[in-house]
């Protein structure tokens, strides 16, 4: 629900927190990384998956039935704490003022989702909400639909204050190695910009199955032979040098939990409608 009640309350101190450049091109999660994300991510209590799975699960029925005018996918943590991230795209800040503006005249939906509010406050330890946008720059590949994807990599990275321009220098390091060794690889970085530290910075990284991250693996002595040992040597002082930490996570896409587009559910429908 929180995914849901969250945006609606933070919307307004994002805009009158600061802006930012707009992106052109409107975010359909069909077309690859959206330039602005909300990320809603809820600590479900121990114990209480199963009862969780079946409140969101409602809550993605209520927006079908009504039509609800955004979009989310719904990523569960395989390794960590139990929680689960809510993905919003969107084409730009304009693009979530008018989902919020929407949302929020809305009384009988809000109404509806206030209803189902209190089950899953009760199935929670924690809510809270970061705010992304889209580094073209350090993202790599030709994203293609999430439509049949399974898994999602997530890694963050805390870059340290003043030393941003190593850690582009370190991205584009992989990348030149990932493009010489002929390595298969799609990411896209974020930066949060509300939310949180100013250097974080989240790579987002999807797997159709985990014999992709067997052929990640495999792929590794590739990546330094691409390198070189000078090279290698280069790129472990600049990591070093530039990230304070670094974590890694794996997620499942949740069917239930998800309202994706229809050309999704079109294209894959044994996946994406378990609950019809």
């Amino acid at each position: 629900m929180k995914r849901v009640s969250l945006i609606v309350l933070v919307f307004s101190l994002v805009v009158m927190g600061g802006t930012m450049v707009a992106a052109q091109e409107q975010a359909e999660m069909q077309s690859g990384p959206p330039p602005v994300m909300f990320i809603t991510r809820e600590h479900v209590k121990l114990g209480h998956g199963a009862a969780h799975n079946k409140t969101e699960g409602a809550i993605s029925r209520a927006m079908q039935r009504a039509n609800y005018p955004g979009r989310s996918i719904a990523l569960q943590a395989i390794s960590g704490s139990p929680r689960v991230l809510y993905i919003h795209p969107f084409g730009s800040f304009a693009d979530a003022q008018k989902l919020h503006d929407t949302v929020s005249k809305d009384a009988a939906l809000m109404e509806e989702f206030q209803s189902l509010n209190a089950a899953d406050d009760a199935q929670l330890e924690s809510a809270d909400i970061g705010i992304f946008s889209l580094n073209k720059e350090l993202s790599y590949g030709s994203p293609s639909s999430l439509a049949h994807q399974r898994f999602m990599e997530i890694a963050s990275f805390e870059v340290r204050p003043g030393h941003y321009a190593e850690f582009v220098e370190v991205t584009k390091m992989y990348i030149d190695a990932v493009k010489k060794a002929g390595i298969a690889a799609d990411w896209a970085m974020y930066h949060l910009e509300y939310g949180g530290d100013s250097g974080i910075y989240l790579l987002f990284s999807p797997d159709k199955s985990l014999a992709d991250i067997d052929q990640s693996s495999a792929d590794g002595k590739k990546f330094r032979d691409a390198m070189g040992e000078d090279g290698m040597k280069k790129l472990e002082a600049l990591i070093a040098s530039a990230i304070a930490s670094e974590h890694s996570n794996l997620y499942v896409i949740n069917p239930n939990q998800s309202y994706v587009p229809e050309s999704w559910e079109k294209e894959d429908p044994g996946f994406w409608n378990p609950k019809k």
